[in-house]
């Protein structure tokens, strides 16, 4: 019998990364002679490793990159998208406080982050690592640091197609208050088995915004729309000058995401 096709998984840094691996893993977790594992491989940005890993997982998850979507061939797809100058804002946030060691790497090149796809910026002084560049400096030079490492994010985002009949698109405004239901129609359209689903929808439950900020200080603040009271003017000029048709192209597939409720 043919095993099932590879189910993947697509989203961007700070679009619920963790929230879907912990969730993802525990559903398709399996007792084998050594023990348990689970047949989920998230590869951080590595898109090149998608169709040397397929066969070896029930479901593989990618960030910050558009691959070859055609190469995958008949599958089922799903996609987590969030207003890039939100993205931008928790970004920033999240590494000026270091809360990953590729932030503490002083001196680094675009190869130390390799993993997830940023570019270094181009006033960051030798010898310092991005967390201790975004302390040194005020917050709109450091969002403007953040919107330079993130040039090869927001490049492919824009390039995503709008309609695609084998993904299935979510943004992030919808899912925050409503992790239950867009679960229930990720499992569904993935296909996961009765009892494989139940395991997920608990994980959804325990993992979700509201319950992890509890206990997590992963979770900053889960709320979208931040960026109107955190980016400046000059921000805002500056990521419409570089990335001019990225707010365009967002909110094109925020109108064809999957509806909820």
């Amino acid at each position: 019998m043919k095993p099932p096709a590879t189910l993947f998984h697509f989203s961007y840094h700070k679009c619920l990364t963790v929230y879907f691996m912990r969730v993802m893993k525990r559903a398709l977790v399996t007792l084998g002679p050594h023990g348990l594992t689970t047949k989920f491989r998230h590869l951080n940005s590595r898109a090149e490793w998608l169709n040397q890993v397929k066969e070896e997982y029930v479901m593989v998850s990618l960030n910050n990159s558009l691959p070859d979507l055609d190469s995958l061939g008949d599958v089922r797809m799903s996609r987590f998208m969030r207003d890039p100058r939100d993205l931008l804002v928790s970004g920033y946030f999240y590494h000026r406080r270091g809360a990953e060691p590729w932030c503490h790497v002083k001196s680094p090149t675009d190869a130390d982050w390799r993993m997830v796809n940023g570019t270094v910026p181009a006033a960051m002084p030798n010898e310092m690592s991005y967390a201790e560049y975004l302390q040194s400096r005020d917050v709109e030079t450091g969002l403007l640091a953040e919107l330079e490492f993130r040039r090869r994010h927001f490049e492919s985002m824009a390039a995503w197609p709008e309609e695609d009949e084998r993904l299935l698109v979510f943004d992030y405004s919808d899912i925050i208050g409503n992790e239950e239901f867009v679960y229930r129609r990720l499992m569904d359209h993935y296909r996961i088995p009765g009892l494989r689903k139940a395991v997920g929808m608990h994980a959804v439950r325990k993992f979700s915004a509201a319950a992890a900020g509890n206990r997590t200080d992963h979770v900053r603040n889960p709320q979208p729309g931040q960026w109107r009271g955190v980016l400046t003017p000059g921000v805002l000029e500056t990521l419409q000058e570089q990335h001019p048709v990225l707010l365009e192209a967002y909110n094109r597939q925020f109108a064809k995401r999957a509806r909820v409720g």
